[in-house]
């Protein structure tokens, strides 16, 4: 053939094209995603009616009869009409002119701006031509039926519905060779598979004879679904970023060197860690750095992804997939876990293999910094999100209580910013739960009260340390309190370091002189019932703060490091919530240390050491009691900045106590007796409490009010129970 006559060939077969291709739409451009895959499945057709001509089956068999169960060959020529070149002229140029006219298509859609999603993913995924077209092939039977039943024709087995490796490499390839050579793109460490793109059937059956399928969640995507696959949904969720630079709340220098931080590690195709306490806004900072650039954000909650072991792997590879579909950037929230340490080492390890070579943005946000991807030791940039100041705080109680009830007079924001330090999530949260309260009272016209912000702020600070420990409250005052002079100066020495402390260390400098150890740890120690917890309760009160008290045989484990990863999550969570804690009976978890003997020694000293070092570090209020102050370790004492002791009450203070422990609406006789019963029976505060409760039960059952009688008779009881003597006030002899 000359090259006129190859000229005159290449223009009919390209005017064919023009024909095919123009039943879509405009010949110049396409209008959208659907109306370039209407074109592509022109292609498609002319792909399937060449494998059908290479197999001989659009023609009569001998017998006469078709191929095929239920489908015949007229039929399978009407739907492929159109698709094949004209006559005496090459199949496979018309193909490669059909591809031509489609690729042009695309060029000048996608100059004017017309989104084209088939072409997203191939870019995306970075797609071979091959595997664009295993792609088309499996597309087409998920978009139109008439290809399901044409396919069917060609493997002539109509109880199928899906394709196999086989066929598809038939559809494209026409050597054996190729065929071949092309099998290897369905290993499943290629693209197409391991991104999630093709499933591909599992068993004992030959690789070509393997089945294979569009993934749902690539054929909602190509059909112009936004929606993320079901399959992540409980673990994932995509935001389309709408916040500014100006909806955070930081000091500007902060600000400006987090968000130069975010710069350098996204144009970098970095990872990055955004570390600050629990609801800071780490999420907030990457939703406004990435609206700048129009970029959407995939937040993955880490721990709820490990929640389902057998799926993680599978979780994983369908979120890497939502990001490439999405073009969009991963945030992984560690926020749910209080320490590198706590992130299971299997989930770290599917992360960094998953995600290895993804070329877009990954963020990761947590309270340390991050152990994914190795830290910072393979580059892991890390920004810090500080806590809000106290006028910082201020703004952000203000902006989110802006919209909602009115304050009620005398509440002010300022001392709660001062109060309670709540990062800027915190601080709306609470707002809310303020108004949720206001609008039960006063639907019409709420008012927010200084109370309901007070317990919303304590709640938020407090909430996840409820989880770990035991919330103690109380509404006893300093008034309640019958102790010794000199205890009693040393309780409110306590309260004044706690209060102050801040002034001192920050305002005066005297935090020069005390890098570290700078939080308030007491002992209390004395017989029990004296008292001890109560004056926690009362302290704990006095500082606006929540008392937990650590249950220890829910820390300490018989399994070696287990003890202190639990009391590392406690002194965490403490910190953080702005909470007094309280060690009872502390002697049988800060035991002294001893002479190392055997494995078991010394992993117990290993617990005593690691207790020592989180006291020293630990930035908040801790309080120890002990009916046993000598079996302490002596460098816990060193350590502890007050050592107070509660006596045993003497005869002149159990009568107060007695006196105290009875309230005012209670109905009791006048004239009882108080000192007697002091000198009478030789009992501690907290037995003293039991005993006034029994009488009131005595005297409630008999309905007349509390006698002497009554608290002499329980007061008795309450000594023969725990082994007490009786004095008699007439005669002094013992009962």
């Amino acid at each position: 053939m000359n090259d006129a006559a190859r000229a005159e060939e290449t223009k009919d077969l390209e005017t064919s094209a023009r024909g095919e291709t123009a039943a879509t739409g405009d010949a110049g451009v396409y209008r959208d995603g659907l109306d370039h895959l209407a074109d592509e499945l022109v292609y498609v057709r002319a792909l399937l009616r060449r494998h059908l001509s290479d197999l001989q089956l659009l023609r009569p068999r001998p017998d006469g009869m078709l191929s095929g169960l239920s489908v015949g060959a007229d039929e399978i020529e009407r739907f492929l009409e159109g698709a094949s070149a004209p006559a005496d002229h090459d199949e496979e140029a018309f193909l490669e002119a059909l591809r031509t006219r489609i690729d042009d298509r695309v060029k000048r859609a996608r100059a004017q701006g017309v989104r084209l999603q088939l072409v997203e993913l191939i870019e995306s995924f970075g797609l071979s031509e091959v595997e664009a077209r295993v792609v088309l092939v499996l597309l087409a039977p998920e978009v139109e039926q008439a290809f399901e039943r044409a396919y069917a024709f060609a493997w002539n087995d109509f109880t199928r519905k899906t394709p196999d490796i086989g066929f598809v490499l038939g559809m494209i390839f026409g050597a054996f060779r190729e065929r071949c050579e092309a099998a290897l793109l369905f290993s499943p460490t290629e693209p197409l598979r391991f991104n999630g793109l093709v499933e591909v059937e599992g068993g004992a059956r030959g690789f070509v004879s393997r089945t294979i399928r569009l993934a749902p969640r690539v054929v909602s995507f190509l059909l112009g679904d936004p929606t993320p696959d079901e399959g992540v949904q409980p673990f994932m969720r995509s935001v389309q970023p709408k916040a500014t630079r100006d909806d955070i709340v930081l000091q500007r220098d902060d600000l400006d060197a987090a968000w130069r931080g975010l710069e350098v590690a996204v144009d970098g195709a970095a990872r990055v860690c955004l570390r600050g306490p629990p609801l800071a806004g780490k999420k907030l900072l990457a939703e406004a750095f990435l609206a700048t650039r129009g970029t959407p954000l995939l937040v993955v909650d880490l721990e709820a992804l490990a929640g389902d072991p057998t799926r993680l792997e599978e979780g994983l590879r369908a979120t890497r997939r939502e990001a490439f579909l999405s073009r969009g950037a991963v945030y992984f929230d560690c926020s749910a876990y209080g320490g590198p340490d706590e992130i299971a080492r299997p989930l770290q390890l599917a992360v960094e293999r998953i995600f290895r070579d993804f070329p877009g943005p990954i963020i990761i946000g947590g309270t340390f910094m991050t152990p994914l991807f190795g830290g910072v030791r393979t580059g892991v940039s890390e920004v810090l999100l500080p806590l809000p100041d106290v006028k910082e705080r201020e703004t952000l109680w203000e902006r989110a209580l802006a919209r909602g009830a009115r304050l009620a007079p005398g509440t002010r924001l300022d001392e709660l910013a001062r109060q309670y330090p709540l990062t800027g999530g915190a601080i709306f949260g609470a707002a809310r739960g303020a108004l949720v309260r206001a609008r039960r009272r006063s639907p019409d016209k709420p008012v927010v009260r200084r109370v309901d912000l007070i317990d919303a702020a304590r709640q938020q600070l407090t909430g996840k340390l409820a989880t770990l420990a035991t919330r103690i409250a109380t509404s006893l005052s300093w008034d309640d309190l019958v102790l010794p002079p000199e205890s009693m100066m040393r309780l409110r020495e306590l309260v004044a370091f706690a209060r102050h402390r801040k002034k001192v260390f920050e305002e005066w400098g005297f935090g020069a002189l005390l890098p570290y150890g700078r939080g308030l740890s007491s002992l209390f120690h004395g017989p029990p019932g004296t008292g001890k917890t109560m004056v926690a309760g009362i302290i704990a009160g006095e500082l606006g703060m929540d008392l937990f008290r650590v249950d220890l045989s829910q820390i300490v484990s018989k399994y070696v490091g287990e003890t202190e990863k639990n009391l590392s999550r406690i002194f965490d969570e403490a910190g953080q919530s702005h909470s007094v804690l309280l060690f009872d009976e502390a002697d049988s978890l800060f035991a002294k240390r001893t002479e190392v003997k055997s494995a078991t020694d010394r992993y117990a000293n290993l617990e005593v050491n690691y207790l020592l070092q989180r006291m020293e570090e630990f930035d908040g209020v801790t309080i120890l009691t002990t009916n046993f102050e000598s079996g302490i370790d002596d460098a816990f004492k060193r350590r502890l900045r007050f050592r107070i002791e509660f006596p045993f009450p003497g005869a002149g203070e159990r009568g107060e106590l007695w006196r105290r422990m009875v309230p005012a609406l209670a109905h009791a006789e006048k004239g009882i007796r108080w000192d007697e019963l002091g000198f009478d029976f030789d009992i501690s505060g907290g037995h003293i409490k039991n005993a006034v409760l029994r009488a009131a039960f005595i005297a409630a059952e008999r309905g007349d009010q509390i006698k002497h009688e009554d608290l002499r008779t329980a007061a008795a009881q309450e000594c023969r129970e725990i082994g007490r003597l009786v004095r008699s006030s007439a005669d002094g002899d013992s009962e």
